[in-house]
């Protein structure tokens, strides 16, 4: 296994079955956050936190100004999955599934948005976890 480079290193742990849930999340976050194996790489930063879905309506002058790439960029940024797509009443709607901070993170940069936009207003709404978005985040396009 090829270690990452970090303050602590990999060896410096022994990870057993019978490690208590918290003493192994203990012993990862001391550690970097990736590792990688065979040419896949493991993502350890949230094992713990449960996945939510929420949905973001966004409104202003939000099209036509690169609001989607944006989003796309933030939610890459930020690990999470979904998708952006424009509504035809002007809005974007985005569905991202994450944990509640990468969400909070995501609706942050949703209220400031890029250069050229202007947002007047974010809307929250809860939504179900949707296992076709569970790998990475899409631009859709109206429907």
């Amino acid at each position: 296994m090829r270690k990452t480079r970090s303050n602590a290193t990999w060896s410096a742990f022994k990870f057993t079955p019978e490690m208590a849930h918290g003493e192994l999340y203990d012993a990862l976050s001391r550690v970097r956050a990736f590792y990688c194996e065979a040419r896949v790489c493991y993502n350890f930063a949230f094992v713990n936190e449960p996945k939510q879905a929420k949905k973001y309506l966004v409104s202003g002058t939000v099209q036509g100004v690169g609001f989607r790439y944006f989003t796309q960029r933030a939610a890459a940024k930020l690990k999470v999955a979904g998708y952006v797509r424009n509504l035809r009443d002007g809005r974007v709607e985005v569905f991202v599934m994450g944990t509640p901070q990468q969400l909070h993170e995501l609706r942050s940069m949703l209220e400031r948005g890029p250069r050229f936009s202007s947002v007047t207003e974010v809307r929250e709404e809860a939504a179900s976890l949707d296992p076709q978005y569970e790998q990475n985040f899409v631009i859709g396009y109206p429907d």
